[in-house]
């Protein structure tokens, strides 16, 4: 009896470590679509009705929003799949001093909120001590989260608010994304460019038609990269500068020789009139410069 009862624990085992593997799985299936870095505005009364769920009240705005912040970082990673999901990757400061957390979801626009469960990342370190990334399932790129969390220096739960926005193409936030493995650009591309061998095979007139549109997609699709907010990115357009024609040379040349002339006209202007000054100085005398009438009547009084 003892036998069955451990053979039939030890199925129990297997059969618990089968399902935890299926789930684990499951949550880090590889999936194509589009990563995103984000901007996370983080705030302690609501963002859209203002209203403040924490015990603190109106009266902590101030303290509360502090808190938040160092809470809640300012960057995040979201990951779109191809089927739809978003999910959205924060990280949250203050771990060493905070427990019992939880999250929930609300879609803008909408009156409850969803609880949501998290999977962590990473951990870190900061000003504050640990740090975890969480990555958290959203309803849509508009979505808010709830979080309430026990403060243990404060010895209560807080409750505030955080949403991502200020969306650019790429990850430029350092966080791992799990969910997105693949992107659906280079997956286009990939079919794209099976395509256009299947009809070079065929025409060789189809494959000149099909590479003069790649390109002005390609062009096209640069413009619209060149444009996303907060992109560095290599496909910008180049500027070029504007070679100088020969009659725009021959222009700054004659300025050139025209500021050189005056210099030189007003330096010969100048020699001459001090030359004749000083002439005219020097032969004062001979000139009977050296009297005048007033030096007669003195002669006579004498």
């Amino acid at each position: 009896m003892k036998k069955h009862i451990v053979q039939l624990k030890n199925w129990i085992l297997i059969l618990v470590a089968l399902l935890s593997f299926g789930g684990l799985s499951k949550d880090v299936k590889a999936a194509s679509g589009n990563v995103y870095s984000c901007q996370i505005a983080r705030t302690y009364q609501h963002p859209v009705t203002g209203k403040v769920e924490d015990s603190g009240g109106s009266s902590s705005k101030a303290t509360g929003q502090g808190m938040v912040e160092g809470a809640i970082s300012s960057k995040g990673l979201l990951e779109v799949t191809d089927a739809g999901d978003y999910y959205l990757t924060f990280r949250i400061s203050l771990v060493d001093y905070t427990s019992n957390l939880g999250f929930s979801v609300q879609k803008r626009g909408e009156s409850r909120f969803q609880t949501q469960s998290v999977t962590q990342t990473a951990t870190g370190k900061d000003n504050n001590g640990t740090t975890k990334d969480l990555r958290i399932k959203l309803s849509s790129q508009d979505s808010i989260i709830r979080c309430s969390m026990y403060v243990k220096p404060m010895g209560r739960n807080v409750i505030f608010y955080f949403y991502p926005g200020n969306y650019t193409t790429g990850n430029s936030v350092g966080m791992k994304a799990l969910m997105v493995t693949t992107s659906s650009s280079d997956a286009q591309t990939s079919n794209n460019n099976q395509t256009q061998t299947t009809a070079d095979t065929n025409n060789t007139a189809s494959q000149q038609t099909t590479t003069a549109s790649q390109g002005a997609d390609t062009q096209s699709s640069d413009d619209s990269l060149s444009n996303a907010q907060g992109l560095s990115l290599s496909t910008a357009p180049k500027t070029t500068t504007k070679k100088k024609t020969s009659s725009e040379k021959s222009v700054g040349t004659w300025i050139l020789i025209l500021t050189v002339s005056m210099t030189f006209s007003g330096l010969v202007l100048l020699g001459v009139a001090a030359t004749i000054v000083y002439y005219y100085r020097k032969n004062w005398d001979k000139w009977g410069g050296d009297q005048d009438e007033y030096d007669e009547i003195y002669n006579d009084e004498n």
